[in-house]
């Protein structure tokens, strides 16, 4: 993650930090997002990740731990980070462990 290109379409594959609700954008066409930062051994820091959609039901749910793919995310200028605004492929593997 550490060498990212601004504009490029990118794979990344993470651990879900932190994570925010699914919320409704206020401006634009107010399509539903979810945004959450993803650490790897790369980069401690992590980095934002947003996934746009017009429906709340095709976004994934995420919780921290998760591991996730991103497929096809672009690196976006304005707010450094990941974007997804048409097309994009997320998976996501829950390691939660029952004992």
């Amino acid at each position: 993650m550490c060498s990212l290109t601004w504009g490029a379409l990118v794979d990344i594959i993470g651990v879900v930090a932190r994570r925010k609700p699914i919320q409704r954008a206020k401006g634009g066409q107010k399509d539903f997002y979810i945004s959450m930062r993803l650490v790897d051994s790369s980069t401690p820091y992590g980095i934002a990740a947003t996934a746009l959609r017009p429906y709340k039901e095709a976004l994934p749910i995420v919780e921290v731990g998760d591991v996730v793919l991103l497929r096809e995310f672009k690196v976006s200028y304005g707010n450094p980070g990941l974007a997804s605004y048409f097309y994009f492929i997320f998976i996501c593997v829950s390691l939660a462990l029952d004992y």
